[in-house]
């Protein structure tokens, strides 16, 4: 017979004890299907209203302009007055110079017989349609991960929507034309970053890019002294690394090409910055939801659709830029 331990406690860290997991429970899954990108966890989540898909097999997601989200249209000249309580309204297509914009949709189906679900408690990790429907999820998340760092809308056969790189055309600049040296070129980047949808012009919110690119802040002068270092984000509260102050979320910007390069994005991530939109499920969801279909009789088999409908949005133009082609050589890294 086991003899209770008393007297004995946890002395806690100054810095806060960490989560602590009961590995015997049967609800307790290694990770808990958290691990996504330090971006994904930064950007603000947009609800929207998108109008139905053409069929079934639709992968994009058309939405309803005028109806569902409106900018404000910025006041000609310097008016001595602005009237705020019926300010007029343009749609976003008008607003970002195109026609419209469409909601990628991402999902996966996955499947189990329905006697296995039925004689095994949901909410655990043995109920197969349990662990399966969070499988799927987890590859949703990575797969909007992706859309987000490399997306470019024509990807077959599933279409993502325009990502980091597609966004910043015409807001783009190779390094060598931002400055004479890496250090140089950052702080040009820095100050490009001025939408105006927050007052008289906002900053940067924060650098992306992928561990390439980090590693050369880091190797710098600027990287190593100052407000720079890693610390917890204010933002996502994950512990991440700052230059300047500037907090550095992680993505999977591709690193490629003869001679090795790869791209650096500063950002703006408030009202009128960069953002994601998506069309179910709620922010705390990643903006993904799990319907179950019909049993198929033939089979007794229990299906779930793990699904969501999503767009990385801009809403002015000035809330981002990238720096391309990044010189990566073994000296600056």
């Amino acid at each position: 017979m086991a003899t209770a331990i008393t007297g004995l406690r946890r002395a806690p860290s100054s810095a806060g004890e960490g989560t602590t997991f009961d590995g015997s429970r049967s609800q307790f899954r290694v990770g808990g299907a958290k691990k996504v990108s330090d971006l994904l966890h930064a950007l603000s989540f947009v609800k929207a209203s998108p109008a139905q898909g053409t069929g079934p097999s639709s992968t994009a997601l058309p939405f309803v302009l005028g109806t569902t989200i409106q900018r404000l249209l910025d006041p000609p000249g310097r008016p001595l007055a602005y009237n705020n309580l019926f300010p007029p309204t343009t749609t976003v297509g008008a607003a970002l110079d195109s026609n419209a914009f469409s909601m990628a949709r991402i999902a996966m189906l996955t499947d189990t017989l329905k006697i296995d679900s039925a004689v095994t408690p949901m909410g655990t990790s043995q109920n197969p349609s349990d662990w399966l429907v969070q499988s799927a999820a987890f590859s949703v998340v990575r797969a909007l991960d992706f859309a987000i760092a490399q997306g470019t809308g024509g990807e077959t056969p599933v279409p993502y929507f325009a990502g980091l790189s597609a966004l910043s055309a015409g807001r783009s600049e190779a390094e060598g034309t931002l400055g004479s040296t890496f250090e140089r070129a950052v702080r040009t980047l820095l100050v490009q970053i001025t939408p105006n949808g927050g007052g008289a012009g906002e900053g940067v919110h924060c650098l992306i890019g992928g561990p390439t690119v980090l590693r050369m802040l880091m190797a710098t002068n600027t990287g190593q002294t100052g407000t720079s270092g890693w610390r917890t984000d204010a933002r996502t509260g994950l512990l991440v690394y700052h230059y300047m102050g500037i907090p550095f979320y992680r993505t999977e910007v591709p690193v490629g090409g003869d001679p090795t390069t790869t791209s650096l994005y500063a950002a703006n991530l408030g009202d009128t910055g960069l953002q994601l939109v998506h069309a179910y499920g709620t922010a705390n969801s990643f903006g993904i939801e799990a319907d179950e279909l019909p049993i198929t009789a033939g089979t007794a088999s229990r299906a779930y659709t793990v699904h969501g409908a999503w767009a990385l949005q801009l809403w002015e133009k000035e809330a981002i830029f990238e720096m391309k082609e990044i010189v990566v050589t073994a000296s600056n890294v």
